[in-house]
């Protein structure tokens, strides 16, 4: 580790200004904010570039992407982590939380195949020193899947596990309101006939009211893991003053 830095000449973030300045580095952390430029022997310029804190992304699926980059393909998952963080920290993100899938959807129906070997990839290119990003992960719990709890347990107690979420791709509401498009653009994915289909999307919006949110929940305060919901029907105000 580097004992001491100073990076000067730069504009920096601050929670309520930027300003014009230098920052000192000691042990690891940041001992000094001023305004003004600094002449310190070995002082990096920024040349009046913007400095500002890393970021934190709680939802990033970029990672799925670089595993099935196309239809049946298959990239290696230690590669594709490396791709996926280039790609983070090339947009200032220093922790980020990867959202894996637990549980499959009719558009996706690989995710439960991949779901360890992804998880892997992240070990295994952390492990290595490989990635230039903290990677962490967010769980994404697909409630029409019966196995969603079962397969979440064993990430229950990981120490990389930061979140839960929970979602419903199924038809009729939130993303897909309009059944008869939902319909359309699932034929145009697979290779339904519109009979198979008709039932899929029956059993679908069956299991969607019977797995439900609430009955994950539980599980989430068990195993004391923050958790989200992704693409509500309804949202909850906040209490006025």
């Amino acid at each position: 580790m580097i004992d001491s830095l100073v990076l000067t000449n730069a504009k920096i973030i601050l929670p309520e200004e930027v300003i014009k300045g230098t920052i000192h580095i000691a042990d690891g952390l940041i001992d000094d904010i001023s305004t003004g430029s600094s002449a310190a022997a070995g002082a990096i310029d920024f040349n009046g570039d913007y400095l500002m804190p890393g970021i934190v992304d709680l939802h990033t699926d970029s990672l799925e992407k670089h595993v099935m980059p196309r239809p049946g393909v298959r990239f290696n998952t230690v590669l594709a982590a490396m791709a996926h963080d280039a790609q983070i920290i090339a947009s200032g993100i220093t922790t980020v939380l990867d959202a894996i899938c637990i549980g499959s959807s009719l558009r996706n129906p690989e995710r439960n195949e991949i779901l360890m070997p992804m998880v892997d990839g992240i070990r295994t290119a952390r492990a290595r020193g490989l990635l230039r990003a903290d990677h962490q992960l967010h769980m994404r719990c697909e409630i029409t899947d019966d196995r969603v709890v079962e397969m979440f347990e064993p990430f229950a107690a990981d120490p990389l596990t930061r979140m839960m979420s929970v979602m419903d791709h199924s038809p009729g509401h939130r993303q897909s309101p309009d059944l008869e498009k939902y319909k359309q653009k699932q034929l145009s994915y697979r290779s339904f006939s519109p009979d198979e289909l008709d039932r899929v999307v029956e059993e679908l919006m069956r299991a969607s009211t019977t797995r439900s949110a609430p009955a994950i929940a539980p599980h989430s305060s068990r195993w004391a893991t923050p958790m989200a919901s992704r693409s509500r029907a309804t949202t909850t105000k906040p209490p006025t003053t």
